[in-house]
């Protein structure tokens, strides 16, 4: 007798768990009717693990930005930059639309002679000049 009682008791947790599992589904078709996809690809190591930048947010490197961590925009333009040290910034102006996937090949070139051991710019709200020396910030005078 025991047994047939438990049935009763599964059919309505399959049930539960079927009605779960379509309100699930439909609240993410939902949301990826108002926002836009950016998918990154990267051929090298370097593009790869190159840093990307959202409209001047950093949002993680172009390897990890896959699946639970994909990047969905409001529409509209949007500036993609993707960094790496010792080459060139990579950066693109981008219109997302609601629904659609764009995808964005990182192309790294390499800085000519490396990142620059000496550059003079004005530094502060006081414009005070400083100096960069091998990634050690000097401040020059006052």
């Amino acid at each position: 007798m025991k047994r047939i009682q438990g049935i009763p008791y599964l059919w309505a947790w399959m049930l539960v768990l079927a009605f779960v599992w379509c309100l699930a589904g439909s609240v993410s078709a939902q949301s990826n009717d108002v926002l836009g996809e950016v998918q990154f690809e990267g051929k090298t190591n370097v593009e790869k693990t190159s840093g990307v930048w959202v409209d001047g947010q950093y949002v993680g490197y172009i390897n990890e930005l896959k699946l639970s961590k994909r990047v969905l925009l409001l529409p509209g333009d949007h500036i993609i930059s993707v960094r790496q040290n010792g080459h060139l910034d990579f950066s693109q102006t981008i219109v997302v639309q609601p629904g659609k996937t764009q995808i964005i090949r990182a192309a790294m070139n390499k800085a000519a002679g490396g990142a620059p051991l000496l550059a003079l710019f004005e530094k502060g709200p006081a414009r005070q000049p400083a100096v960069w020396e091998s990634a050690l910030y000097i401040t020059i005078g006052q």
